[in-house]
């Protein structure tokens, strides 16, 4: 069955003959078909070529052939994201496998259905249908834009982050744009990435046939992006408006051809005067998020930057034990070792006069055995160590319980009314004063992670190493206070801060 469009089509000898050449280049390749469909779906903005266009189009060809099968996409607003992954992608694709089904995304319904519209729309034109002739055109009983199916079995569905659950099943998942930059919250957020990872990624019909590509804007830490990062499976193609030398984006098949900071992704449609004054206009903090795909790590304005970058924060060398005036374990356990529990976390930290030092730390999501061995491990390395500070939560009281007769100095803290943000407070002033030292990269590898948990608090999508820190912190700091209050005054005040 042929649609009604390829009926209306009729070329000269000539004109066929062009259009198959056309043809057999569109098949052959995604970019050369971005150039020759784009005045079907912008018929009033001419196309500009631009060398990222080539790269997004390489990777998506990519993963049709399932040479990767699993995609992020990064790249700043308006540079025609939803145009070519969203609208001209799956119509090239269908051109070669027109059986495949596919469920498509956004935050919005409107976006999804303006998308799956404007699809069918270049496949019903008269250029799509004259060229390629497809010997498949739509059913009669499925039609509309926001679900339609072809006569070779295959369909396209828009769908929305946290709409209803669909039935269908699907071979192609596209997520255009998971979360609303303009209402996002670290909420709204994780609701994205729920949706995203327990109902939308779930309706494969083939699992090892399946492609799912992300593509947006990053808005903050801990988004779909950031999220998707944590999986080995999928490939970053991440490409910020100006390039910095020292975030080059690399894939098994790209490298950024930018070689100074500063240079401009898409000269062609935004030039210096342009991205500055998008710059004045969104400010620092969101343009260095949204177009250059670097959100800040200060999110969360309880730890500052700057105190993480000043002379003398980070330690080269390693001090023995025995250096330190007092030496403590602080412990944050979880309930369960899943993906849905905050890792455990163990810190070891160490007190010299007025200054707090963390020597080391232990992290990963452990149930309660593996917990029970990684506080064993911990005190056969440090056997001279006879505080260990457990928060009174969680697994916490049945690790003491289980391990209070092998590991002497096990302690209950309780931190029942009192919140996460007024506890790290307390001791932000620490890292402020710059009484606080970390181990650097070169001995301590996981210390930037730690750091960026740090920045995101309360905000991000962990907090263990928060808890850990402001429970070590805080139990140094008010015992050397006693200490000092004892030598000063002569009695033993209760000192409270």
């Amino acid at each position: 069955m042929t649609s009604p469009a390829q009926a209306t089509v009729s070329y000269t000898d000539s004109e066929q003959a062009l259009a198959d050449e056309v043809r057999d280049q569109c098949l052959a390749s995604l970019a050369f078909f971005f150039r020759c469909a784009w005045k079907c779906i912008e018929p009033t903005d001419a196309f500009l070529s631009g060398w990222h266009i080539d790269a997004i189009a390489d990777h998506l060809e990519a993963a049709h052939n399932l040479e990767l099968r699993y995609l992020s996409i990064n790249m700043p607003p308006g540079h025609g994201k939803s145009s070519f992954v969203s609208v001209l992608w799956p119509a090239w694709c269908w051109l070669d496998q027109p059986g495949l089904k596919w469920m498509c995304g956004s935050y919005d319904m409107t976006l999804s259905a303006r998308d799956n519209e404007a699809c069918r729309d270049l496949i019903n034109t008269r250029w799509y249908q004259g060229v390629f002739r497809p010997d498949w055109g739509w059913t009669k009983t499925q039609n509309v834009k926001i679900f339609y199916k072809n006569t070779a079995k295959g369909h396209r569905q828009a769908v929305a982050t946290q709409g209803k659950g669909t039935g269908f099943r699907c071979h192609r998942t596209i997520i255009d744009d998971c979360h609303n930059r303009h209402k996002a919250t670290r909420a709204s957020i994780r609701d994205g990435i729920d949706w995203v990872s327990k109902t939308l990624t779930t309706r494969t019909n083939k699992p090892k046939e399946e492609v799912v590509v992300n593509v947006g804007q990053r808005i903050m830490h801990g988004d779909i992006s950031d999220h998707l990062k944590d999986d080995p499976d999928y490939v970053h193609l991440v490409l910020p408006a100006e390039h910095k030398t020292t975030m080059v984006c690399e894939t098994p098949i790209f490298k950024d051809p930018r070689k100074e900071s500063g240079q401009l992704l898409f000269t062609g449609l935004y030039d210096a005067e342009d991205i500055a004054k998008k710059r004045r206009k969104m400010g620092e903090r969101e343009f260095e998020a949204q177009y250059n795909q670097n959100p800040s790590l200060d999110d969360g304005g309880v730890f500052r930057q700057e105190w993480f970058e000043r002379k003398g924060f980070c330690y080269a060398e390693r001090k023995p034990l025995k250096w330190f005036d007092e030496v403590l374990w602080s412990w944050d356990c979880a309930f369960k070792g899943d993906d849905s529990s905050d890792p455990v976390v163990g810190e070891l930290w160490g007190r010299k006069g007025d200054d707090y030092y963390l020597i080391e730390e232990v992290r990963d999501r452990w149930d309660f055995v593996n917990t029970q061995a990684a506080f064993m491990r911990s005190h056969q390395f440090t056997p001279t160590v006879s505080t260990w500070l457990v928060e009174d939560s969680a697994n916490g009281p049945a690790i003491i319980s289980s391990l209070k007769t092998v590991i002497p100095g096990l302690i209950a803290v309780s931190t029942r009314g009192e919140s996460k943000i007024g506890r790290a407070r307390a001791i932000s002033p620490l890292y402020e004063a710059g009484q606080v030292h970390y181990p650097s990269a070169d001995i301590a590898p996981w210390i930037g992670e730690h750091i960026a948990e740090l920045l995101r608090f309360p905000y991000g999508e962990h907090d263990d190493r928060v808890d850990s820190a402001s429970q070590a912190l805080y139990r140094l700091r008010h015992a050397r206070v006693r200490i000092n209050v004892g030598v000063i005054g002569g009695n033993r005040a209760v000192v409270r801060g």
